[in-house]
């Protein structure tokens, strides 16, 4: 408990029983132009914070020393991670904790890093089996039905604790009450995809009855986006072409629904898959008539039914065309004007636009279980930011890394050029962010994707290439890991303008 006199707050420098401790100011240079206007409170508790930390104090009164300063500012990693280590030390009481870390999060419910501390807890409980993890996502979804964090802590306490039994029926609940909520179709998707383990549980039977699940909220709400992209990821290995019944749906709709972008666009797509794979045409089609058929569906969309996006519809249109031909005179200005703008503009060929996107789906697809995401920074496919979660058992362990990569004209042939933008102290990166990894060189194949990548970085935090360092430092204190994490503490702290 903080300790209170009167009814007010009692500095730590007035408190008896940390007499002992001398508090450690926050290395500020005297040059500093805009310094923080510290509270007498947060200084205090932070300047005792940081004395705690470097003498690696673990005991009860440090653990309610971070308390105090998760309350002033519970979303400071590092506070979190000197409690878990504290927690881990002193076998605390994870019940406790656990109620504690619910009051946060109910309070501060977009914070990651009480969320990470929850996942931790909740793998040390005892007899824990994840029922209290939905119970508090759900009571998070139920505020705030989006919520990045709950959802991604819902994956993994299903994940973890075999919770799939139940989860289809929560999602129908959600998509029946808002049946524009995405994340309740991604969520029905996730499950799907991902409860029979390392099989798919995409089998055709399932495929068969989540499409007519789909089709008949769609044509409840056809102008609903979520809807239509929950029914492209069940198709997603199969191809659209391969279920007949979308195309017969989407004509049947067209009747009534002529101006839907949602609609126009997954007609088209699945004309355009049918060409790409070849697939059988219906009697009286050719590959030109079905072409043609997509291009004006294309014109639709970029002149009428979703003209704010008309420049990329124009662009997909030039990209069909090229491949497919295709005839659609009133379309032909836009479409030489795309083509120099793919030329000129981003200056990515077709085949590097279509193996990015490819594994750009692939990447989405995996809903970042892995502790990697990315996506393109900005409208050149050719540059991506991507986030990295420190692995569990690190030093990096509840860490976040953003990393930008850049792909050269002739990838996959050549790798792309990546590098950690976010300050990173490890042994094989340098000041400049820049990565020592052999798969980025010399060992680089075109068999190698994004995905790939990412997780090789990520493992190379946890386990680093010594005998090939960028940063001598970091490679000579590895082996001590106490010091390592002195030292990456006072890294981070260095380079993320101030504080703990």
């Amino acid at each position: 408990m903080s300790a209170t006199a009167a009814g007010g707050w009692v500095l730590y420098r007035d408190r008896p029983d940390w007499a002992d401790v001398t508090p450690l100011k926050q290395d500020e240079s005297e040059r500093t132009v805009l310094r923080i206007a510290y509270t007498e409170k947060f200084s205090d508790v932070h300047d005792y914070l940081r004395a705690c930390m470097r003498a690696d104090e673990r005991s009860q009164r440090a653990l309610a020393l971070t308390a105090d300063a998760i309350e002033l500012n519970p979303a400071n990693y590092t506070t979190w991670s000197y409690r878990r280590a504290i927690l881990a030390s002193l076998d605390g009481d994870m019940e406790a904790e656990m109620k504690l870390v619910r009051g946060i999060i109910l309070r501060n419910q977009k914070n990651y890093q009480v969320w990470y501390h929850r996942r931790w807890v909740a793998t040390r409980l005892s007899g824990a089996d994840g029922t209290s993890e939905l119970e508090l996502t759900g009571e998070v979804l139920t505020e705030d039905s989006k919520n990045y964090h709950a959802w991604e802590h819902r994956q993994w306490a299903i994940r973890h604790f075999n919770l799939w039994e139940r989860e289809l029926a929560y999602t129908e609940l959600l998509i029946g009450t808002d049946v524009r909520n995405n994340s309740a179709w991604h969520q029905r998707h996730f499950v799907l995809a991902n409860r029979n383990g390392e099989a798919s549980g995409l089998t055709p039977d399932v495929v068969a009855a989540e499409t007519e699940f789909a089709l008949n909220w769609i044509g409840q709400c056809p102008n609903n986006e979520s809807a239509w992209s929950f029914l492209r990821g069940l198709h997603l290995d199969t191809g659209l072409a391969d279920c007949p019944r979308l195309l017969q749906f989407c004509r049947e709709l067209l009747a009534t629904e002529a101006g839907c972008p949602h609609l126009l666009a997954f007609l088209a797509d699945y004309r355009a898959d049918q060409l790409d794979r070849r697939c059988p045409l219906a009697e009286g089609e050719t590959r030109e008539s079905v072409a043609t058929e997509a291009l004006r569906l294309l014109h639709l969309l970029a002149t009428k039914a979703d003209r704010i996006r008309r420049r990329y519809w124009l662009f997909v249109a030039g990209d069909l065309h090229a491949r497919h031909g295709g005839q659609m005179p009133e379309l032909q200005e836009g479409l030489q004007s795309s083509s120099q703008q793919r030329m000129s503009g981003s200056g990515i060929s077709d085949s590097l636009s279509r193996r990015l996107q490819k594994e750009l789906l692939e990447l989405m697809s995996c809903g970042g279980d892995a502790g990697a995401t990315a996506f393109p920074d900005g409208e050149s496919l050719a540059k991506w930011t991507a986030t990295l979660r420190g692995p569990d058992d690190s030093p990096y362990e509840g860490d976040v890394y953003k990393l930008s990569l850049e792909f050269p004209a002739d990838y996959p042939f050549r790798g792309p050029a990546v590098r950690f933008t976010t300050p990173c102290f490890h042994p094989n990166v340098d000041q400049l962010g820049n990565i020592c990894l052999d798969i980025l060189r010399e060992k680089w194949s075109a068999l190698y994707t994004v995905r790939t990548v990412l997780l090789s970085v990520r493992a190379l935090l946890a386990e680093p290439n010594n005998s090939s360092p960028l940063n001598a430092l970091a490679a000579a204190q590895w082996p001590n890991r106490a010091e390592f994490a002195r030292t990456k503490r006072s890294f981070q702290d260095k380079h993320s303008g101030g504080g703990v």
